[in-house]
Order: structure tokens, then sequence, then C-alpha cells
């Protein structure tokens, strides 16, 4: 097996992989659309950012003003009046009720970045989040971490051209263990062995 390292050497594999001439042209699709499926399952250490800032446009967060590459927000403070706020999603806050007027209260993602909900100034803010995996046509940072993924998700994207092949299963269970391992990392990060989740209770 051929050591997988940069954009180039994933094609290669995988057209020694798919043994299929005539689905040379074709890969470079399959590995965009790899991407794609790997940035909906895969959460792991070095996929989280965290990025300061000052909110814009009455208590907007631009997309434009953060780190490019942005998936999925993890959590999110800003400064009120001195004291560090954890905000939560809109949904979550919609299911505790809360909604403190003039007070960002919740945060939801917009066409044009993360708005918060209440907000009446500016505000300091601390975002974390994850970062997209990807492209590797241009950033090989993930494939140097991730290779066993990438080639079996890029394989997997070969299903509708090869139909019946029985290494698609193979392929499909080596996808499988290497997002379960790489989100295990995740997990263990979060949660070390040892150590307790903590289980907040509201009393009635």
């Amino acid at each position: 097996m051929a050591i997988i390292n940069d954009y180039s050497t994933l094609q290669s594999t995988v057209a020694d992989y798919l043994a299929r001439a005539d689905l040379t042209n074709a890969i470079p699709g399959f590995v965009q659309m790899a991407e794609i499926r790997m940035n909906r399952d895969i959460r792991a250490p070095w996929m989280v950012v965290s990025v300061s800032g000052t909110t814009v446009s009455g208590g907007q967060i631009l997309f434009s003003g953060l780190t490019t590459g942005y998936n999925e927000a993890i959590a999110l403070s800003v400064n009120v009046g001195g004291v560090e706020c954890d905000i939560p999603p809109v949904a979550t806050a919609k299911a505790l009720n809360q909604s403190l007027p003039g007070v960002p209260y919740a945060y939801a993602v917009t066409s044009s970045g993360l708005e918060l909900m209440g907000a009446a100034t500016e505000y300091a803010y601390t975002l974390t989040y994850y970062r997209l995996i990807g492209p590797v046509s241009s950033d090989t940072a993930a494939i140097l971490k991730i290779p066993d993924a990438y080639l079996y998700a890029t394989l997997m994207e070969a299903e509708p051209y090869i139909q019946d092949d029985q290494r698609m299963t193979i392929w499909s269970a080596g996808y499988q263990q290497s997002v379960n391992a790489i989100n295990g990392q995740m997990l263990r990060q979060r949660f070390p062995t040892g150590s307790r989740a903590r289980v907040d209770f509201i009393a009635p």
C-alpha cells in the first residue's frame, strides 16, 4: 500500500484500489464528496479552533471575520458588563424558555454568520468551533492525520459506478472503524479515564 500524504498520492492510491482506468477522471469528484461526508461524521481534537473578537451590526458575528474553514460551533461566550457569559444555541434557549431583554441569550446560524439573539450593542466574544476538513487539494494537514478515513471515504463514493462490488462492504467497514477511532479520541480528551461527567440537577 502506497503512503498517502497529499492529494496526488490519495488519487493514485484510490486508482490502484479501484483498478478501473475509466474512473480516473472521476476521482477528484469522489474526493470532494468524501470530504463532505467526513465533515458531517468526524469530530477530532485537531479540528477545534478558538477565535476572539468584537461583534458587529448590533451583535452579529460575521463568518467573513472568522478564520476560514468554519464547520460547527462548539461554544460561544460574550463579555457582558465585565462578566464572561456562555451563550447557548437558540434551540437550547427556547427549550429552557431563556430570554432576557437587551442581553444576548442565544445564538443562531444565519447566512452571514452567527447572530446573537437579544443583543443591543457590541460585545467581545470568544468562539470555539470545529474547522472543516480539507480541501486536500490545497491543505494536507488533515490527510496527514487521517489518511485511512480519506481513502475509505473516497472509495465509498465510487459505489454508483461499481454497484455490487463486494469490496464496498470492506471499504465501508474500514471507514466506519476509522471514524469511530477518530471520534473516540475526542471523547477521551473530553472525558479522560477516571473522570466523571457532571450532571446538573435543577431543584423543583
